[in-house]
C-alpha cells in the first residue's frame, strides 16, 4: 500500500500538468486567430480637399484675360470646360485665375484665385469679364440676372463687393426716389472700369407711358483698397 501512495501522487500531478498544458495551449491558439472586424453603423464622410473637378485635357485652355473676354462660347459641350487664366500679375506677381463652366449643371463651378473658388454660379462663360487696373483684379459677373462688380488684391483677397455695398447703403435710385438700387436693377452693358472709377448705371423703368428716364448713373472712386460709397452722376434718358 505504500507503493500506491506516490505512484497515485504522481499520476495525479501529471494530469494536473497536461491539464494546465491543455489550457495554455488553447489560450495561445485562440489569441493567435484574428479578431473579427467590428461593423460600426456611423457614417464617416469623406472630405473632399481638391476644389478643381477632373476635366479633360482638351476642355482646359490656357489664355490672357483679354482672349477670355473674347469668348463668345464654352469650348466644350456635355460636361466641365476650364479656362486658366495666364496674364493675372499684381504687384510683380502671377495670381492663379481659373474659370470653370458646366453646361450639364454640375457643382465645381465658379471664378477660383489662388486656388480659392469665389464664385460659385456660372450661366455662360461671356456673363464673366476680366480687368486689372490699381493693381487689382476686377471682376465684371453678369450671372444669375444680376451685376456685380468684384475686386481682388495681389493676394487674392476680395477688397470690394458691389453687390453687398448696395445692399448695406440701401441707395435710393433717384429716377424713381422709392426704390432702391440693387444688383438685380443694374444695367450690365453699362459698367465702366478705368484707373480709379466704376462706373455703372440702374434700370428702373422701361421708358414707357412716357417715362423721361429709364435708370440712374453712378460711379464708385478708389484709392489703393479704399472705395467711396457709389455718388449718383445724372439720370439715363430713355431717348
Amino acid at each position: 500500500m505504500k507503493r500506491k501512495g506516490p505512484s497515485i501522487i504522481l499520476i495525479y500531478t501529471l494530469i494536473f500538468i497536461i491539464i494546465v498544458l491543455i489550457v495554455l495551449l488553447t489560450k495561445i491558439v485562440v489569441e493567435s486567430n484574428p479578431k473579427p472586424e467590428r461593423k460600426s453603423n456611423v457614417y464617416i464622410e469623406k472630405l473632399e480637399m481638391n476644389p478643381y473637378p477632373n476635366v479633360n485635357d482638351e476642355c482646359t485652355f490656357n489664355l490672357t484675360y483679354s482672349d477670355y473676354n473674347a469668348l463668345t462660347m464654352a469650348g466644350c459641350k456635355g460636361g466641365y470646360t476650364r479656362y486658366d487664366i495666364s496674364d493675372v500679375i499684381l504687384n510683380g506677381s502671377t495670381i492663379p485665375v481659373s474659370v470653370i463652366y458646366s453646361d450639364k449643371n454640375k457643382i465645381k463651378v465658379g471664378i477660383f484665385i489662388n486656388n480659392k473658388r469665389v464664385t460659385n454660379n456660372i450661366d455662360s462663360v461671356t456673363n464673366i469679364k476680366f480687368g486689372i487696373f490699381d493693381n487689382k483684379l476686377f471682376i465684371l459677373d453678369t450671372n444669375n440676372n444680376e451685376a456685380n462688380a468684384l475686386a481682388f488684391d495681389s493676394k487674392g483677397n476680395q477688397v470690394y463687393n458691389l453687390k453687398e455695398v448696395l445692399e448695406n447703403s440701401k441707395i435710393k435710385d433717384l429716377s424713381t426716389g422709392d426704390t432702391e438700387i440693387s444688383s438685380a436693377t443694374l444695367d450690365p452693358t453699362s459698367f465702366s472700369f478705368t484707373e480709379g472709377v466704376i462706373e455703372f448705371s440702374s434700370i428702373a423703368n422701361e421708358c414707357k407711358n412716357n417715362e423721361k428716364s429709364k435708370g440712374s448713373h453712378y460711379k464708385v472712386t478708389y484709392n489703393n483698397s479704399n472705395f467711396e460709397k457709389p455718388e449718383f452722376i445724372n439720370l439715363v434718358n430713355c431717348n
